[in-house]
């Protein structure tokens, strides 16, 4: 499962792989071992970071930057739109934990990562209490974002696969800068801006869920290429 691992790894970044064998920088673990999780744990810390560059001969993309295209925040009260939004900073991830639960088909991911999202906006209509409109660019700077990736996998043609998973994910802080809030009105973009970042809290609430669960989207897409290119032989030992 060890390579069920590096594949959920990958949820956030793992070893790059070859379409017939395993990277000299990366090890299988053994199934039988009873520090298991450990292992699977030391891979990804030394192969995370190249898995989010991308595997160009496996087709998987790099994750670092992470290109999530347009972005919509569905707020009755608040109109808000990113497009051409781009996410860095996953390749600097730190793994919390793996948890793996071979028998049961399932295994869980843990990690942190300081992340930064950019993207051009169109937003009209009230935060909290404030009226709020602008177009222009947008950058979120989200401090120790930590992602829970839960995942059920099976085995097809000596394979894995991932047949569902769930994400939560909590921070410790969220900094926003808007461009050309209210036309570039700076005594009404200075006000907005104090506002939002001091109530970043209850603005991510409305904000991250959409681009967050994009984010892992993306990276359980990459794993699964993992997953298709790699028999599951070559990623557990017995």
């Amino acid at each position: 499962m060890r390579v069920q691992l590096c594949v959920l790894t990958v949820v956030c970044g793992v070893a790059g792989i070859s379409a017939s064998a395993m990277p000299p920088f990366f090890t299988a673990c053994s199934a039988s071992d009873p520090a298991l999780d450990s292992c699977i744990e030391s891979v990804i810390r030394a192969g995370g970071r190249r898995f989010t560059q991308g595997i160009p001969e496996l087709g998987i993309a790099t994750l670092d930057p992470v290109h999530l295209g347009t972005v919509h925040v569905d707020n009755p009260a608040l109109k808000l739109t990113f497009y051409d939004t781009v996410v860095t900073g996953l390749g600097g991830f730190r793994i919390n934990a793996f948890r793996m639960y071979n028998s049961e088909g399932r295994a869980t991911l843990d990690f942190t990562s300081n992340v930064t999202l950019k993207a051009d906006y169109d937003m009209e209509g009230q935060l909290l209490i404030l009226p709020i409109r602008g177009k222009g660019q947008a950058k979120i700077k989200i401090t120790n974002l930590n992602i829970i990736v839960k995942y059920q996998y099976s085995t097809h043609d000596g394979h894995w696969r991932v047949d569902s998973y769930r994400d939560s994910y909590k921070m410790d802080r969220a900094q926003f800068k808007f461009t050309n809030l209210f036309n570039g009105n700076k005594q009404l973009s200075d006000l907005t801006s104090r506002f939002v970042n001091e109530n970043w809290r209850v603005i991510m609430s409305e904000v991250a869920p959409p681009a967050i669960n994009e984010i892992t989207r993306r990276c359980v897409k990459e794993v699964e290429k993992l997953f298709t290119a790699v028999p599951s032989s070559e990623l557990l030992r017995p």
